[in-house]
């Protein structure tokens, strides 16, 4: 974080502070500063002998300028031990499989998903996946077929919804539930995430919309 010395504050650095360089050329032209300047030489008067002018280190010539250089090999620091190129996670080993593709056109169809709570064993189908949603939302009716140390676990909304003729409303409540997904034709591939969602007081055919927010959580690529 920048952090200037002279304002004692943050913003900016010390070294490109106007206010400080405005102060510094004051101080140069009324004479302040010329403790700091090099003496000077009095060309009429010979040197003393024995004595000699102090030297400033940006008056120093480099006498290894003209020598030649050499460039080393730049290496950035280890951190930890480097993976084997054969050393693969278990994750990494299952085959990648896609469905045979389907004579109809499903682009327009949408997402539907189903969810289990593991902790409690309810499951939640009719979930519409919706790319365009900034929350997860739960609709009232599913939230009351939750078991009561799941509904226990409501607490009071922090922002407002919008929807799309720009009409704002509070949700009911906020509830934090663990959800998992799994596949029916593996049901060892299940991946468990901890989602926010918005209960919110409206009709609908599905159970909840699961946002964006839902969508990065367990990586999902919807095509």
């Amino acid at each position: 974080m920048k952090y200037c010395e002279f304002h004692d504050d943050h913003g900016h650095d010390t070294n490109r502070c106007k206010n400080l360089m405005e102060r510094v050329l004051e101080a140069l032209r009324a004479g302040k500063l010329d403790y700091l300047k090099p003496p000077k030489k009095d060309k009429g008067k010979p040197a003393e002998e024995g004595s000699k002018a102090k030297t400033f280190a940006w008056q120093k010539t480099d006498k290894t300028k003209n020598a030649d250089l050499t460039i080393n090999m730049v290496d950035a620091e280890k951190v930890g031990q480097r993976r084997k190129y054969n050393d693969y996670h278990d994750w990494e080993l299952i085959p990648i499989t896609f469905p045979p593709v389907m004579s109809i056109d499903t682009v327009n169809e949408p997402v539907i998903i189903k969810c289990h709570i593991p902790h409690c064993g309810t499951q939640i189908k009719r979930m519409h996946v919706d790319t365009g949603s900034g929350v997860d939302i739960m609709y009232e009716h599913c939230y009351h077929f939750l078991p009561a140390e799941v509904k226990a676990q409501l607490r009071q909304p922090d922002i407002t919804l919008s929807g799309f003729s720009g009409e704002s409303s509070w949700p009911l409540g906020r509830i934090e539930v663990v959800v998992e997904l799994a596949d029916d034709k593996n049901p060892q591939m299940v991946r468990s995430e901890s989602i926010d969602f918005y209960v919110v007081h409206s009709t609908s055919r599905y159970n909840a919309l699961p946002g964006r927010n839902f969508i990065r959580r367990f990586n999902i690529i919807p095509s």
